[in-house]
């Protein structure tokens, strides 16, 4: 019992100095075209997740580079695939027509999806690992939506 104690006692510290080793100050890399791109979830806020008909939309209120925020969505049917009923980056991957139920977690920064091959199990990907900020915008590949938005709609 004392040993469990203190294992709960350290866990908030622990997971405070995970989240500070772990997430990076933001930084950015420059696209092609000459904007700077940032990783999505260093400099999006409120993200969500929408189905509209088939397709699953990301939302977010995503920061430009003169720090206004702009409301943006991203398909993730464009960005994301199954895998032998894993949820995977795929260009153009049509994650809507292979999976189902498809939720943010882990403080947003993950995708989990079931897929039909595996109907009993959630598969996760990490959003950051494909999905960037250019200039506000939600991109993943070379996909994005430059429409002008209302968050959640």
């Amino acid at each position: 019992m004392q040993l469990l104690t203190v294992i709960l006692s350290l866990t908030p510290a622990f997971v405070a100095g995970v989240h500070a080793m772990t997430v990076p100050p933001v930084q950015g890399n420059t696209a092609p075209n000459g904007s700077v791109v940032h990783t999505f979830t260093d400099t999006c806020d409120t993200p969500d997740l929408s189905p509209s008909g088939k397709h699953f939309l990301l939302w977010a209120a995503c920061q430009e580079k003169d720090r206004k925020q702009r409301c943006t969505r991203l398909d993730l049917d464009k960005c994301y695939g199954d895998d032998n009923g894993n949820v995977v980056a795929k260009k153009d991957g049509k994650l809507s027509e292979h999976c189902t139920g498809c939720r943010l977690g882990s403080g947003n920064r993950a995708l989990g999806c079931v897929c039909k091959e595996k109907p009993d199990k959630v598969t996760w990907v990490t959003l950051d690992d494909l999905i960037t900020n250019e200039d506000g915008f939600l991109q993943c590949y070379d996909s994005s939506h430059r429409g002008e938005e209302t968050c959640g709609q």
